[in-house]
């Protein structure tokens, strides 16, 4: 009976993950300690590469609890973009959806692919997801 038990925790911890996803990559030493995750999974954005794109949001996808504020915004974007600093306050969020959102304003830069990333921080951990910028001549 303890052997089936193990078993079908295991199988049902498993299927877990699969529906969670995984949490994005976190600061060394501390996403054991973390009560929240921001699910994995690249995002992308089709830039027309002479305007930008001022005024848009990409998904903050944090699920769990935390006790304190989670600042999120955008980094390593084109040279005169930016991404104001939002904050998270305590609370939680177990699904469905996403109920987080960075936002940004992308400048014009040249036709290419640009690696940026979403971030969030409780002030001891740091996760990160990635987020495609692909500046093109026109986008569909």
């Amino acid at each position: 009976m303890r052997a089936r038990l193990k078993i079908t925790g295991m199988a049902v911890a498993l299927v877990g993950m699969f529906v969670a996803g995984t949490p994005a990559a976190a600061t060394p030493g501390g996403a054991e300690a973390a009560t929240w995750y921001m699910q994995d999974g690249e995002q992308r954005l089709c830039v027309q590469a002479d305007r930008g794109w001022r005024d848009t949001y990409v998904w903050a996808p944090i699920f769990g609890e935390w006790s304190t504020p989670i600042a999120i915004g955008v980094r390593n974007m084109p040279a005169g973009s930016v991404s104001p600093e939002g904050t998270i306050a305590p609370g939680s969020h177990h699904g469905p959806g996403i109920r987080y959102f960075a936002e940004l304003s992308l400048a014009p830069a040249p036709v290419g692919v640009y690696h940026a990333e979403v971030w969030a921080d409780d002030g001891t951990v740091t996760q990160t997801g990635p987020v495609k910028l692909r500046y093109q001549e026109r986008c569909p």
